[in-house]
């Protein structure tokens, strides 16, 4: 089972279940073997720009137990390649890895507090 707070993703294709840790280490390998920035395949990703082979490479290095992408490929392909859940995954997956979050609401910003007298800082008189 995924730990969120370890940046985890599960994902079922077919009888198998994909358990997906981005690591520094694997996300260096992954852009070696993509031959681009993360950044650029996230943003082919959203554009519904990336292959099957992409696909399978990504969660193939992705994935904590050892797997071949073409394995991978060949489940994609068996339970469905362009099922929602497995873009999800991805971009979910790559999005934690690069910016910590994974689109949850972020705490809000500290608010400027105020001085024991009521005053915000600024006593300059209008």
């Amino acid at each position: 089972m995924a730990n969120r707070l370890k940046g985890e993703s599960d994902l079922k294709l077919g009888d198998k279940t994909l358990l997906l840790r981005p690591t520094f280490e694997r996300l260096v390998e992954l852009e070696y073997g993509l031959g681009e920035p993360l950044i650029k395949t996230m943003t082919r990703l959203g554009d519904g720009d990336i292959g099957l082979k992409q696909t399978a490479m990504i969660l193939s290095g992705l994935a904590v137990e050892p797997i071949k992408a073409e394995e991978v490929g060949r489940l994609l392909v068996e339970s469905g390649y362009f099922r929602a859940e497995v873009l999800n995954s991805i971009g979910k997956a790559l999005t934690q890895a690069l910016t910590g979050s994974d689109d949850q609401k972020r705490p809000p910003d500290p608010v400027e507090s105020e001085s024991p007298t009521g005053s915000t800082g600024d006593d300059s008189k209008a």
